[in-house]
């Protein structure tokens, strides 16, 4: 049993000189506050490469979003029964002497 109890005082006399090295102490302080101090700290980094994830995200579905509102515009200005078409579905337009019914679901 003796064999396996520690000897903290040889422990420290080896492991006292590297933790009081003032290069070390000055290098642990500098680490800290490079991590978690400023605005420029590792923490502020990684919330805003999240946000900026998020914004490119996003930015993307706009664009996908605009391309479908093109493509549909231009199918929309050339041709002129599609344009009819959705101008009677969309805003109920219609031709003089024309009825227009509206059939409703009804809900329960």
């Amino acid at each position: 049993m003796s064999e396996n109890k520690v000897n903290w005082s040889k422990v420290w006399e080896i492991t006292h000189k590297y933790i009081l090295n003032k290069y070390i102490i000055v290098l642990v302080v500098f680490g800290v506050v490079m991590v978690f101090v400023g605005n420029q700290s590792a923490v502020e980094r990684l919330k805003r490469a999240e946000v900026i994830d998020s914004l490119r995200h996003e930015r993307d579905m706009y664009n996908e979003q605009t391309e479908r509102i093109d493509s549909h515009l231009r199918y929309l200005r050339t041709d002129k029964d599609t344009l009819e078409r959705f101008a009677r579905e969309r805003y109920l337009m219609h031709c003089e002497n024309e009825d227009v019914y509206i059939v409703m679901d009804s809900i329960e």
